[in-house]
């Protein structure tokens, strides 16, 4: 599955494995718990150790770690800046999305006014990238909708998710002690609003237009609330 386009408004900064954020990441961030490790939750005990003695050796081989500098000062600046964004975020978008192909996970860091991307591929590898938080609206729309759902009119049937060409997004908007969740079911014939968390539940059609205002409205008021919270 491919992450949503944002070459046009994010720059890209580059790539770590789950086992090497578990090198240099904390457990947590502000408002819940960090991206999801699709590849490190599957390993036991003894299978992280030898991962995360072969994330180190590939850390420093990267240069993107001084085994000279103890703790996270020894973490090559821009790398850590990546780190402090993703751990500082105030208000998080998390989209946990599935087609006919797989699965992956998209996560929009807000800290003020800097957007901090995160796409998370099935094979673990977790790719960033750097955006404006104006940008948000416009990123979370393309992340969670189907590129080809139609403009026009609501579908009038159910999605039929063995058919090909169909996206499910189940959208977290994560603020200080506030968790609203959403979820969505498009294609190229039409866009349908769902129950969250839950893929057997009915779904009622939506104007894809539709959809896509519900959330510009819906992470222009989450990020609205960090501004005001932050006064």
């Amino acid at each position: 599955m491919a992450a949503a386009d944002t070459r046009a408004v994010a720059l890209p900064l580059g790539t770590l494995t789950d086992a090497e954020l578990a090198v240099l990441a904390r457990p947590g961030t502000r408002v819940g718990p960090r991206p999801v490790m699709p590849v490190w939750s599957r390993l036991d005990p003894d299978q992280r150790t030898a991962s995360v003695r072969d994330a180190r050796a590939s850390l420093l081989a990267r240069r993107l770690l001084d085994p000279e500098t103890p703790a996270r000062r020894g973490v090559r600046r821009d790398l850590r800046s990546v780190l402090a964004l993703r751990e500082a975020a105030a208000v998080v978008v998390a989209v946990a999305r599935v087609d006919q192909h797989g699965h992956d996970h998209w996560y929009a860091h807000v800290v003020r006014d800097v957007l901090l991307l995160e796409h998370v591929s099935a094979d673990g590898v977790h790719r960033f990238a750097l955006a404006a938080a104006a940008t948000l609206p416009h990123l979370v729309v393309a992340a969670v909708l189907h590129p080809d759902a139609p403009i026009g009119s609501a579908a009038t049937e159910a999605p039929v998710v063995v058919e090909t060409g169909w996206l499910r997004a189940d959208v977290a908007l994560r603020s200080a002690g506030s968790t609203r969740r959403l979820a969505w079911v498009s294609s190229p014939r039409g866009t349908w609003c769902a129950t969250p968390g839950d893929a057997a539940a009915p779904c009622s059609p939506v104007a894809p237009a539709v959809a896509g205002r519900l959330l510009r409205d819906d992470v222009a008021a989450l990020v609205r609330g960090q501004a005001e919270d932050g006064r």
